[in-house]
């Protein structure tokens, strides 16, 4: 038999359970840059050989702009789609880098 007051520390430890797992569906705000800027940095480290990235600015949400070399590129995240037959992905941002043509 369960107490009064039990059931209510348990039913208290579970909502707070459920809103923990969901809170940790997502990177904070600071360590998902850090994946972006990563991101964009090895993508354009590919194409900027042999000059060396000097600068890489936070433009806006989703666009960066590096500049190598006497050249500047744009760098746009873009979301991975769910795979098929999945509404939505659970975890950290799915996302790839598209560059824009180099500027030079």
């Amino acid at each position: 038999m369960v107490a009064r007051g039990s059931a209510s520390v348990v039913l208290a430890a579970v909502v707070l359970a459920e809103a923990c797992v969901a809170a940790s569906a997502a990177l904070p705000p600071w360590y998902q840059r850090a994946r972006e800027f990563e991101a964009v940095v090895s993508a354009v480290a590919d194409i900027s050989a042999p000059d060396v990235i000097e600068k890489v600015e936070y433009v806006e949400i989703d666009l960066y702009r590096v500049t190598y070399g006497h050249c500047a590129v744009a760098a746009w995240i873009r979301d991975v789609p769910a795979p098929e037959g999945q509404s939505a992905m659970v975890g950290p941002r799915q996302f790839k880098v598209e560059l824009g043509t180099p500027k030079c």
